[in-house]
């Protein structure tokens, strides 16, 4: 693994390798987050991928994994990244190796929320947001 980072605010990692590898089989639950000193335990699985082969690999989070991240990235607080044995291949079926630590450029959340919708119920009695 060559670089990573996430954009905490479109819920987007982005993570380049020194070859193409194959993102369709990644085992997205072997990557472990870190913030500060916790250890965030916050599956990626759900995630999408792009690309089925290449050397940048993007990973879309849920929104339930962007916001529980965004939650608990307090401004200061390193983010690193853990990866599992196996995580990804290269073309050939090279496993990449196991790696710790991996420093991980964050952009913060910086959007603001917004409301698409209000609806009013009036035979209900209720006022719904979405």
């Amino acid at each position: 693994l060559s670089s990573a980072a996430v954009d905490l605010g479109t819920g987007t990692v982005t993570l380049v390798f020194d070859e193409y590898v194959n993102q369709v089989a990644a085992t997205l639950t072997a990557l472990t987050w870190t913030i500060g000193s916790g250890i965030v335990d916050e599956a990626l699985d759900g995630s999408t991928v792009g690309a089925a082969f290449g050397e940048t690999m993007t990973v879309t989070l849920s929104e339930a994994q962007r916001a529980a991240l965004a939650e608990r990235n307090h401004a200061g607080d390193a983010l690193t990244l853990d990866l599992g044995a196996g995580f990804v291949s290269d073309r050939a079926g090279n496993a990449v190796a196991a790696g710790t630590d991996v420093s991980v450029a964050v952009t913060s959340d910086i959007v603001k929320p917004s409301m698409g919708q209000a609806i009013l119920n009036l035979n209900a009695g209720f006022l719904s947001f979405q």
